[in-house]
């Protein structure tokens, strides 16, 4: 059993990237921050070549909104907590 995990929180886009989401439909940019959460957990819970492990975590979805002319969501972040005893 792996204890203590740190929570991980993926974005999408990075912090600083300028890059343009207005057309983005809400689940692609959670698809997106999902994948960086993942890779992120992949690379803090686990070592490269040890058997895997499955661990169960809590999902907080996040959103910043940026008010333009109506607006929308201007970076997703998916945060996960490691769930006691597990």
């Amino acid at each position: 059993m792996i204890e203590n995990l740190p929570p991980i929180t993926g974005t999408f886009p990075k912090e600083g990237d300028t890059q343009d989401v207005r057309g983005l439909q809400p689940h692609e940019g959670f698809n997106k921050a999902w994948d960086d959460v993942l890779d992120r957990a992949a690379k803090a819970w686990h070592k490269e070549g040890e058997d895997p492990v499955e661990i169960d975590v809590k999902v907080e979805l996040f959103a910043r909104i940026d008010i333009w002319n109506p607006g929308g969501i201007g970076q997703y972040k998916i945060k996960v907590s490691q769930l006691p005893g597990s």
